[in-house]
């Protein structure tokens, strides 16, 4: 029985031991297309939807001065919070969205987390941006940032998608909102927009070799005692 108890606990160490590596579901980097470099094979179509060009309201791939990324203009008029929500409505210069793809067990995805990169290439202010999703039919902001004053180069964003309303879902759409000060070139600017779905577990090559060490003693111990 000693043993026996000795096998458990091992077990137990090489379990708390293993990593989670999330799966990504999918990815736009936007820094030469605005084509996704990663769709998972539980997606069936990943969409975006964007309106090229510099003008109000659209959004582009370029040099900000921190390297290339999708520069997204605000609609004209649009200079806080509020005036985003009023006159963007559903017209809102980004969205991106997915599908899952049905299987046998059905057509879900659990999500995990939102990531992305911000910043803004020009130095005027106010700017900011707050993200919406149709998992609560916009009702609730994602995350909502103002960014400082000054020319701030692209920081990471990590948002937690582990609550219900992102589980088991067959499609959502994720809708960017941005104000800037009127003007020519007042952007906020993102890359490598990625969502991710809950992690699996993935052995190590020292923990595999560890676990196929342990079963055969398992055998040994077993064997012995009758």
């Amino acid at each position: 029985m000693r043993s026996l108890a000795i096998f458990a606990a091992t077990i137990a160490i090489v379990s708390a031991v293993l990593p989670v590596q999330a799966a990504t579901l999918f990815t736009f980097p936007f820094t030469n297309n605005y084509d996704p470099s990663v769709i998972d094979s539980s997606l069936s179509t990943v969409g975006l939807g964007i309106f090229p060009g510099t003008s109000p309201g659209n959004a582009i791939i370029r040099n900000n001065g921190f390297g290339r990324i999708l520069s997204v203009f605000p609609a004209t008029g649009v200079t806080d919070t509020a005036s985003a929500l009023a006159q963007n409505v559903f017209l809102v210069p980004l969205q991106i969205g997915f599908t899952a793809q049905p299987t046998s067990n059905g057509n879900t995805v659990n999500l995990a987390t939102l990531s992305f990169e911000v910043g803004k290439g020009g130095a005027s202010g106010p700017r900011g941006y707050f993200i919406r999703s149709t998992a609560d039919n916009l009702s609730s902001d994602i995350i909502a940032e103002l960014l400082p004053d000054g020319q701030d180069a692209p920081v990471q964003r990590t948002v937690n998608l582990s609550a219900p309303i992102y589980q088991n879902v067959t499609s959502v759409n994720f809708l960017f909102y941005v104000y800037a000060p009127a003007g020519a070139n007042n952007s906020v600017d993102f890359r490598n927009v990625s969502v991710t779905s809950p992690g699996v577990v993935v052995p190590e090559a020292s923990t595999g070799l560890l676990a196929l060490c342990v079963v055969p003693a398992l055998g040994v111990l077993v064997r012995r005692r009758r």
